[in-house]
């Protein structure tokens, strides 16, 4: 029986993201590139929410200031949120995007390798399995990708979920101001 790589059980866990993971061998690849060993099992335990830091360390039975570095560095590489609540550092993992390929490539971390990056970013974007029609997950359905449209104007803040129209309302308005 071959044995499952820390790469194989992390892409596992972001195919249960929403928007799933698309099917491919360049996308682990990239996670190699991306996450070393260490940061891929440490990933496997961050859940997809903000998690206390001293939460994190203790389920992956890691010295608290060891975690913190680690969680830190794997930030600015763009691969997990990192913020504070009430002073209590926390972190997240991220889900699969196509920022998951931006950020890294401009924020030019330490220890990553770019070029090796770049061309794994380009021969799997030329796929066309991140977005378009042949965007599927692990799992062959379409992946649901989210578009921002910028209007330069301010929306009411209220949590709710606007109805279609009221969205498309927005939209002819920005649309005429132009």
């Amino acid at each position: 029986m071959e044995k499952v790589s820390v790469y194989d059980d992390l892409y596992k866990k972001l195919s249960v993201t929403p928007t799933g993971v698309p099917k491919g061998e360049k996308l682990q690849e990239i996670l190699r590139v991306l996450f070393t060993p260490e940061e891929a099992g440490l990933a496997l335990i961050l859940p997809f929410m903000p998690t206390p830091l001293s939460d994190i360390a203790d389920a992956a039975g890691m010295d608290l200031e060891v975690a913190g570095r680690t969680l830190l560095h794997m930030a600015d590489k763009g691969l997990v949120y990192a913020a504070e609540e009430a002073g209590v550092p926390v972190f997240m993992l991220f889900g699969v995007s196509w920022t998951l390929f931006k950020y890294p490539l401009v924020s030019k971390v330490p220890g990553v390798d770019y070029e090796r990056l770049k061309q794994l970013c380009r021969e799997f974007l030329a796929e066309g399995t991140l977005i378009g029609e042949g965007a599927l997950n692990a799992e062959g359905r379409h992946v649901p990708v989210g578009r921002i449209l910028p209007i330069q104007e301010n929306l009411p803040s209220e949590r709710e979920v606007l109805p279609r129209d009221l969205v498309y309302s927005y939209i002819d308005q920005a649309a005429r101001a132009i």
